[in-house]
């Protein structure tokens, strides 16, 4: 056995639990709804906000595998190298009611208009 790996064996069960214990802990309305902060979010401002800073990344949604809201699919690859990506904060793939299904209708509308705006000042 190497170094690396009795040390994995015998700490992790360890020191697991130890550095849960560390991570942040989310609001509890961040713990109902990751989507909660659509509702003060206006993606027009956002997305300049991001332009000032040189930030000319793309929303993308997790999905099977990544979703860029208003970008050809065929092109997304070129706008991924280009300018980048940045996955939705609170987006995931699994959706368990019809609340979170408007939430990710909400949050893929969200990335659509802030993508739009951003693309506009970064192209492939």
């Amino acid at each position: 056995m190497t170094g690396f790996t009795w040390r994995a064996t015998l700490l992790g069960p360890l020191l697991g639990p130890l550095l849960g214990l560390t991570a942040c802990a989310a609001t509890p309305q961040q713990a109902q709804d990751p989507l909660a902060w659509l509702d003060q979010a206006d993606p027009r401002r956002d997305a300049m906000a991001a332009l000032e800073k040189r930030d000319f990344r793309l929303l993308a949604l997790p999905r099977r595998s990544l979703v860029i809201p208003g970008i050809d699919p065929q092109r997304a690859r070129d706008y991924e190298l280009k300018c980048g990506l940045r996955i939705l904060e609170g987006a995931g793939d699994a959706v368990h009611n019809r609340d979170e299904l408007e939430r990710m209708k909400q949050a893929r509308e969200y990335a659509e208009a802030y993508n739009r705006i951003v693309k506009a000042r970064c192209q492939p």
